[in-house]
């Protein structure tokens, strides 16, 4: 089922399908599916982890996701994308320890709340080993260049 949201300011069409789809929609904020026109041009940063400018990665996951966030967010910017979060359309989280962990659940809903602001990419959610330096999470982000 397609529902208006902020990807259509880019032409894109994001779909989740009746019953389930709906539901972890809300309970998720993600899509299912995001159609996307032949002619729209596209971003795609690489990894981005919390990483602060010194190279350093805070001790807290909540302090290193939100910073993960922030960084996508000037990246975004950086490479032409004027309304950073608002227009990706795919993410892929990479996580060490478990999404089960309280603290990192909250951090995520914090984060989606700040960047997202009711956007629903498609997400997958990834459990690894081990990350750059150390990091509890890195980023992988798509986005409309133009609306």
């Amino acid at each position: 089922m397609e529902y208006n949201g902020g990807l259509d300011k880019y032409g894109l069409k994001a779909i989740n399908s009746p019953g389930l789809g709906e539901k972890l929609g809300e309970l998720l904020g993600l899509s299912g599916a995001v159609i996307i026109p032949a002619n729209t041009a596209t971003v795609r940063i690489s990894g981005t982890t919390g990483l602060t400018e010194d190279m350093q990665l805070p001790a807290s996951a909540t302090e290193q996701i939100m910073l993960a966030f922030q960084n996508v967010e000037d990246t975004l910017v950086a490479a032409g994308v004027q309304d950073g979060w608002r227009a990706v359309y795919d993410l892929t989280t990479y996580h060490t320890g478990s999404l089960d962990d309280p603290e990192v659940g909250s951090a995520l809903e914090a984060a989606f709340e700040k960047y997202l602001h009711g956007n629903k990419p498609t997400w997958a959610a990834i459990g690894v080993a081990n990350l750059y330096q150390g990091a509890r999470i890195e980023i992988r982000v798509t986005a409309a260049l133009k609306a």
